[in-house]
């Protein structure tokens, strides 16, 4: 990561804490719950990702197997596989809190 990266999102996370506790009146003490929830939810993006492309990968050979087409795995690991894993995570995790589990 850049050092320029890192201070852009240092920068708005400090100003999102000023926000959440001047605006939105957050207590600071429920900030290392919130930390270790959005861990949960990073996990689970992983695991999404993780079982997306290898799926996708199984996928591809099947039908490479069984169609004339040439698949390629570039397609497997595409880079909307992960946005679409992270929105998988944050269902499922919503999902859960819903179910009262999380």
């Amino acid at each position: 990561m850049s050092p320029l990266a890192a201070l852009i999102t240092l920068l708005t996370s400090a100003g999102l804490a000023v926000v959440a506790i001047a605006v939105f009146r957050l207590p600071l003490r429920a900030l290392p719950s919130a930390l270790a929830r959005s861990l949960e939810v990073i996990g689970a993006v992983v695991l999404f990702s993780a079982a997306n492309v290898v799926l996708g990968m199984v996928l591809v050979l099947v039908l490479r197997r069984i169609d004339a087409y040439y698949f390629s795995l570039y397609e497997a690991a595409d880079v909307a596989v992960l946005g679409l894993s992270f929105s998988q995570a944050i269902v499922f995790y919503a999902w859960r809190g819903a179910a009262g589990r999380a």
